[in-house]
């Protein structure tokens, strides 16, 4: 997807004709819990993150759309402590979100205030939180 640090949209559109953004995503709703080998399949998740973010970071806003009907089932795997699963996660919301209006604007109100309060449940310091209200 990414050749000498630029992004190739063909690949990118590759990616999403094939279907394999679908089939991360599937792999991404195998439940973590009482998994036999946590720790490979944790390792495994984060592959996928990684290539998910790197599937995003290419600026084509089709993708993007595309990849923002999973936004829902992304946004609980915000909460997974696991290997900083959820910290994977936090950062391809934001790359999905960044400069993309049609998206922002998909946002549901329910689906803030889930961040925000996600925000303060971390502790994240009180007038950052206030900024995002």
């Amino acid at each position: 997807m990414i050749i000498k640090g630029i992004a190739t949209k063909e690949r990118q559109k590759l990616m999403r004709n094939c279907r394999l953004i679908d089939l991360l995503v599937r792999l991404l709703q195998t439940p973590l819990q009482g998994a036999i080998d946590l720790t490979h399949l944790t390792r495994v998740f984060k592959g996928a993150y990684d290539v998910l973010y790197t599937y995003m970071i290419g600026n084509s806003r089709k993708n993007a759309l595309y990849f923002a009907k999973y936004i829902d089932f992304f946004q609980t795997q915000i909460t997974v402590k696991v290997g900083d699963i959820g910290l994977n996660v936090a950062q391809m919301i934001v790359e999905l979100i960044r400069d993309n209006r049609k998206i922002v604007d998909r946002i549901t109100q329910d689906q803030i205030e889930m961040f925000v309060g996600l925000l303060r449940q971390n502790k994240v310091k009180v007038d950052f939180v206030l900024r995002l209200q």
